[in-house]
């Protein structure tokens, strides 16, 4: 797997991490995004995510799954299913971080755990790091 630089955190410290992330980004009030822009990142999540495993928009039975209609930011939240390696989450989103021409993060959803990924290569996460290099 490529580099990345790590940190452990709290399930509790996403809302701060993602607050800070989308003012940063956003283009707009409340760190929202124009629709297009959205789409954009959001279909480039998923395309880069079916590149490692199946994916449901909406509900359904992928390995993971996302809904579009949400708020406009640069923060999409994907669930993982429970049998996809924690690892494959961080490999399909730092591809998608890395080859997106807008900046945005995903939040993989393990619940109770949690990964986030930001560019650049950068991972937050609920996990121990060596969980998150195992395949």
């Amino acid at each position: 797997m490529s580099a990345f630089t790590h940190q452990q955190i709290k399930v509790e410290d996403e809302t701060r991490i993602a607050d800070a992330f989308c003012a940063e980004h956003g283009t707009q009030p409340h760190g929202l995004i124009p629709d297009a822009q959205f789409d954009a990142i959001y279909d480039h999540l998923v395309a880069v995510l079916k590149k490692f495993a199946t994916f449901s928009e909406g509900g359904g039975n992928g390995d993971f799954c996302s809904s579009r209609y949400v708020d406009q930011v640069p923060w999409i939240r994907v669930v993982a299913e429970d049998h996809v390696d924690p690892s494959i989450s961080v490999k399909a989103g730092l591809e998608a971080v890395r080859s997106s021409p807008i900046p945005f993060a995903v939040a993989f959803d393990y619940y109770p755990d949690l990964i986030l990924v930001l560019p650049p290569d950068r991972v937050f996460s609920t996990y121990d790091e060596r969980v998150l290099q195992s395949a």
